[in-house]
C-alpha cells in the first residue's frame, strides 16, 4: 500500500517559521530616522503587534531610545501601547 504525505500548505509552513528580532538594529534605525527628521521628530507605527515583531518588545525599546509618539490602527492597540509607554 502506498502512503500519501501531502506537502505542507502555506499555513503549516508558516507555523514552523522563526523570526529573530535585532532590537538594537531596530532602535538604531529609529534613531537615524529621528536625526534625519530634524527639526521634526520620528514616530513609530506599531500596529498589528508591531507588524508581528511583538509590541511588548518593540515599544519599550523605542521608548528607552527616546521615541515618544506611537501610531496604531485600532483602539485596543492604543490601550496596549499606553500600558507599555504611559
Amino acid at each position: 500500500m502506498q502512503q500519501y504525505f501531502p506537502q505542507p500548505g502555506p499555513d503549516e509552513a508558516l507555523a514552523c517559521a522563526r523570526l529573530t528580532i535585532n532590537l538594537a538594529a531596530l532602535v538604531d534605525n529609529w534613531r537615524q530616522l529621528d536625526a534625519l527628521s530634524r527639526p521634526g521628530r520620528a514616530a513609530a507605527v506599531v500596529k498589528a503587534n508591531a507588524y508581528g515583531l511583538g509590541v511588548h518588545l518593540v515599544v519599550p525599546a523605542l521608548l528607552a531610545a527616546g521615541c515618544d509618539t506611537f501610531y496604531v490602527a485600532q483602539a485596543h492597540e492604543g490601550v496596549m501601547v499606553r500600558q507599555l509607554a504611559p
